[in-house]
């Protein structure tokens, strides 16, 4: 469970710093908005939240990865 939670927090990360709203109002569906530890770790645990959350992980970066990363105040 611990692999998949650090999954998790890396994804909700890598979402949160996507340059784009859709994206992550699309993610929100799944992950829970302002996500705590505590919901992350709920998802890693459920295999069937696990399984919606990177559905809706690689969905968002195939579809908004290419508006980059905000990071530091940049884009990168």
């Amino acid at each position: 469970m611990r692999e998949r939670y650090e999954i998790m927090k890396a994804m909700n990360t890598l979402i949160m710093a996507l340059n784009n709203e859709d994206a992550y109002m699309e993610w929100i569906l799944t992950v829970p908005d302002q996500a705590s530890d505590d919901d992350l770790m709920d998802i890693a645990t459920d295999d069937e939240l696990f399984a919606d959350a990177c559905t809706a992980f690689k969905s968002a970066m195939r579809d908004y990865s290419e508006d980059g990363f905000y990071i530091d105040k940049r884009v990168w």
